[in-house]
């Protein structure tokens, strides 16, 4: 008997109220601590585009450890996946993916899309 089958027949009813059961894996329903609190972070400065870092910093603190901020990582990949958060690819600045939400991903996108559109039509005028 597995620990999931353990786990299941102890609950009497074969299934466990808060539990949901898929493909042999056991997962939580619902936003975990992390995840509710890197959406906060988002949604107190929705126009923002924040790096893993500064969200790191905002949902733990100044001084963090290197296991809160993996921690953060996992939710923001979590959150993307989700469509809760988009994740813009290779930043200008430091290298580095910033998020969003996906409204304001949407805005940043259109707006370097004009930045880049005005760019070439000027350079092709010279």
């Amino acid at each position: 008997m597995t620990n999931t089958q353990s786990a299941l027949s102890v609950a009497g009813n074969g299934t466990l109220p808060s539990l949901q059961h898929l493909e042999g894996v056991i997962v939580s329903r619902g936003l975990g601590k992390v995840e509710k609190s890197v959406l906060e972070a988002f949604k107190d400065n929705p126009s923002t585009l924040l790096d893993s870092i500064t969200v790191t910093i905002r949902v733990h603190g100044e001084r963090t450890t290197q296991a809160q901020h993996s921690a953060t990582r996992r939710a923001l990949t979590s959150l993307q996946k989700k469509a809760l958060l988009t994740k813009l690819e290779g930043s200008w600045r430091f290298g580095r993916s910033f998020y969003a939400l996906p409204e304001q991903a949407e805005a940043y996108l259109q707006r370097e899309a004009i930045f880049r559109g005005r760019a070439r039509s000027s350079v092709e005028r010279e």
